[in-house]
């Protein structure tokens, strides 16, 4: 990514409040400099792609000479880091601890060792709150240097035994992280081969001698990446009920921390969301119940409020949606889509791609089914335009087909053999793929190619018949069916 565009990607992450304060910083500078800095920041922050010549010409109506814009950029990009450091020094632990090492560097360069190893107890209380290993080995260098230096050589070995303690704590920590990686790793490899020899692989994992000794003592790091592992262990073996068990494990460990949850609010949500996907797989006839559960949550963030909401916005409006796709209750899933279409405005800047990608495909398959075709190729070139295949592949190649099935339904016939063909490309590339794709196009096939609308029906029949017997057998493919259900489609069009 060009530096440019890495300034684009800064500005636009930046919640309201953070602007204004950037905003006010660049206003006290020399009127002159001040105006190309706002100028500057204000083009960025318009764009919702970059694009370079958008800034230069600005820059040139305005009256400015656009030969340094690369210098100005870059000067934008450190004032915007530096306003942010300034502006969330109270509210982060990490911000705090990296401004206590900082000043502690600077007493010692200037020999006020009387200062430093006040400042260094300072940020060494709160280095223990953090459980920062590497902050303290940092300042216990210092300490021990400057004890040397002014002759308190007892007190310099004892320094040294605190930073050989902290240094076997980190490697303890290490070891868990390293685990919960692994985990990781072996989460996405048996998703793409759920094989004998890959499950055998994980059991063995799981009978590391650190997965089986955590105590009191460990502290919330450890814990974390802990319960983290369990976490992707029942998720990969599909332990829904002890999944649940572990997440809530973490919630109480957050909850136990009270500065790790203010300082990283996130985490806190990002296990609430994973509590309330279970539970709506688990207890389905209270799914309205646990929605508002987790749609209350949107009052406990002062800290990362807009990125909270917006998790809570896309995960909570992507399962209601579900919830009427899976229920065919497809006039109550319209009703909501404005209100979504509004919140995807709103928050993307905050959502990830991938979770906008199946918004996006999601408020198509409802229109589908509402016959609302021209809405659903809105979004359906939204999922396939505007995002990359990559993304969700899988989705992608589903909206591909569904785009020909519409046409089929608007009677555009014609227009089939060219999507048939794009379709096709795509899903060819694909390592792992449904069979349902490949028998919906064998079947399209044949009804773009009719000039007898006699036939469709019978075709339409053959077609229902191989994806039910398929379905019926092998729970992958059925799992297509959550994807787009081609049975609900084809069920509807026998009632025309």
């Amino acid at each position: 990514m060009k530096k440019e565009e890495q300034l684009h990607q800064l500005i636009r992450s930046l919640t309201p409040a953070e602007k204004k304060i950037i905003k006010i910083n660049l206003s006290k500078f020399r009127p002159n400099e001040a105006s190309k800095k706002l100028l500057l920041f204000d083009s960025l922050n318009a764009q919702k792609k970059y694009s370079s010549g958008q800034t230069k010409k600005e820059f040139e109506e305005k009256g400015y000479v656009s030969n340094f814009l690369a210098a100005d950029r870059l000067q934008l990009y450190d004032m915007i880091l530096e306003g942010l450091s300034g502006f969330h020094s109270k509210n982060s632990l990490e911000l705090q601890l990296s401004d206590g090492c900082q000043k502690i560097a600077l007493l010692f360069e200037k020999k006020l060792f009387e200062q430093a190893l006040k400042q260094i107890d300072r940020t060494e209380k709160l280095a223990l709150k953090a459980e920062s290993c590497g902050t303290l080995i940092n300042i216990y260098n210092y300490k021990r240097r400057i004890l040397k230096i002014t002759n308190q050589l007892n007190e310099a070995v004892a320094t040294l035994d605190k930073q050989k303690t902290v240094w076997q704590n980190q490697e303890r920590l290490n070891q868990y992280v390293e685990l919960h990686y692994n985990s990781i790793l072996l989460r996405i490899k048996i998703s793409k081969a759920r094989s004998p020899e890959n499950l055998n692989e994980l059991n063995r994992f799981m009978e590391h001698p650190l997965l089986h000794q955590l105590s009191d003592d460990d502290g919330y790091q450890i814990s974390f990446q802990y319960w983290e592992t369990y976490c992707n262990y029942y998720f990969i073996i599909d332990d829904k009920e002890n999944e649940y068990l572990c997440n809530q494990a973490l919630i109480d460990l957050i909850d136990k921390y009270p500065h790790f949850r203010k300082n990283e609010p996130l985490n806190y949500l990002v296990f609430k969301t994973r509590m309330f996907a279970i539970k709506r797989n688990l207890y389905p006839d209270r799914f309205w119940e646990f929605l508002d559960e987790y749609r209350a949550l949107n009052h406990g963030f002062s800290k990362q409020r807009l990125q909270a909401e917006s998790i809570i916005f896309i995960f909570s409006f992507n399962y209601e949606m579900d919830y009427y796709i899976n229920n065919k209750e497809w006039e109550n899933g319209l009703k909501i889509l404005p209100e979504m279409k509004k919140g995807l405005k709103k928050y993307n800047d905050y959502i990830r791609d991938p979770l906008k990608v199946t918004s996006f495909y999601r408020s198509a398959y409802i229109c589908f089914f509402n016959k609302k075709y021209s809405e659903a190729l809105d979004s359906l070139k939204s999922v396939i335009e505007d995002f990359s295949p990559k993304l969700r592949p899988d989705v992608y190649s589903f909206a591909l087909i569904l785009k020909i099935i519409i046409h089929f339904e608007m009677g555009n016939v014609r227009l089939m053999p060219y999507l048939i063909k794009t379709a096709q490309y795509h899903i060819s590339k694909r390592n792992r793929l449904f069979q349902t794709e490949k028998i919906a196009i064998k079947y399209l096939k044949k009804l773009s190619k009719l000039k007898n609308k006699l036939v469709q029906d019978s075709i339409i029949d053959d077609f229902y018949n191989e994806v039910f017997s398929l379905t019926e057998q092998n729970e992958f493919e059925f799992r297509s069916l959550q994807v787009f259900d081609f049975l609900a489609w084809m069920n509807r069009w026998r009632e025309k």
